[in-house]
C-alpha cells in the first residue's frame, strides 16, 4: 500500500467562494501530477459569527474548523501539510463615521462603493454588525500574522470587499445571484492563466510575493476597497507543487 498524500487544506466562508477557486487549484495538480499531496477543501465562516468577542480566539477556531474537517474525513493531524484559508473583508475597513442608517432598505444592510459608505435599515442593526465587524477586524489583525497551527504552514488571504467584488465589481446578496457572477466569470477566465491577468489587468493585486505585506497594504486604505491576495494562493501552492516535483523540502 502506498503512502498517504498528504492534504493542502483550504478553508473557505462558503460554497461560492468553493466553486469559484477550486477549478484553478485543480488546474495546478493536473499540471504537476503531483504523487504528495490532495488538495481538500472546507466551509467555515468563523470570524463573522455574532458570539465572537474579546475573549474570541482566532487561532483556536480555525482549529475547531479543522478538527471537524479531519473527523470527517478520517485525516489526523499527520495528514495535514499546508492550510490556506480564504475570508470576505466585509465591511471591516470602514470607518463608523461611513456608516447610515436608510429604512427604506430591503436588506439589512447596503454598501455604496463609489461613495465609501454603508447603509443599514436600522440602527440595531448597524450597532449589531459594526461590533461583528469590529471583531472580525480584530481577529483578522491576529490571524493574518499566523504562519502556524497545531504546527501545521498556514496562511490567510482575502478578497475585498467580497469574491463578487473582486470578479464582478458587484456586491450581491442572493446566492443565485453571486453563483451567476462566479459561471459568468469562469466561462471568460476559464484558466489560471486568464485569471492571474484579468487580476493584474483590472489592479486588483498589490505589487508584492508576500502575503502578509499584502495584508498590512489592504488594513492600512482603511476604506471600502477592489483588493484581493488571491494570486498569491496560487503562488504559494505553485511553489509547493513544483517542489514536491524537484525532489525538494
Amino acid at each position: 500500500m502506498g503512502k498517504q498524500k498528504e492534504v493542502i487544506l483550504l478553508i473557505v466562508e462558503g460554497q461560492n467562494d468553493e466553486d469559484l477557486l477550486t477549478e484553478y487549484i485543480e488546474e495546478e495538480f493536473a499540471e504537476v501530477g503531483d504523487k504528495t499531496y490532495r488538495f481538500e477543501v472546507t466551509n467555515g465562516d468563523i470570524l463573522s459569527r455574532p458570539s465572537n468577542n474579546l475573549e474570541t480566539n482566532p487561532v483556536k477556531k480555525v482549529n475547531d474548523v479543522l478538527n471537524k474537517f479531519m473527523k470527517e474525513k478520517k485525516f489526523r493531524i499527520g495528514d495535514i501539510a499546508h492550510i490556506f484559508q480564504v475570508i470576505d473583508v466585509d465591511g471591516i475597513l470602514a470607518s463608523s463615521d461611513t456608516y447610515q442608517v436608510r429604512e427604506q432598505l430591503t436588506s439589512n444592510h447596503e454598501y455604496d462603493l463609489m461613495n465609501n459608505k454603508i447603509y443599514f435599515r436600522t440602527q440595531n442593526i448597524l450597532n449589531a454588525t459594526s461590533r461583528i465587524w469590529d471583531n472580525k477586524l480584530r481577529l483578522v489583525n491576529r490571524l493574518a500574522k499566523t504562519d502556524k497551527i497545531r504546527n501545521r504552514k498556514y496562511k490567510l488571504l482575502y478578497f475585498s470587499v467580497t469574491s463578487e467584488h473582486v470578479i464582478a465589481n458587484q456586491i450581491y446578496w442572493q446566492q443565485d445571484d453571486k453563483f451567476n457572477a462566479i459561471d459568468a466569470f469562469q466561462d471568460q477566465y476559464p484558466d489560471l492563466s486568464s485569471l492571474r491577468s484579468f487580476l493584474k489587468k483590472e489592479n486588483l493585486v498589490y505589487q508584492t510575493n508576500d502575503i502578509q505585506e499584502s495584508w498590512a497594504k489592504l488594513l492600512a486604505e482603511e476604506k471600502l476597497i477592489r483588493k484581493t491576495n488571491i494570486n498569491l494562493l496560487f503562488d504559494e501552492i505553485e511553489k509547493i507543487l513544483l517542489k514536491d516535483e524537484n525532489g525538494e523540502k
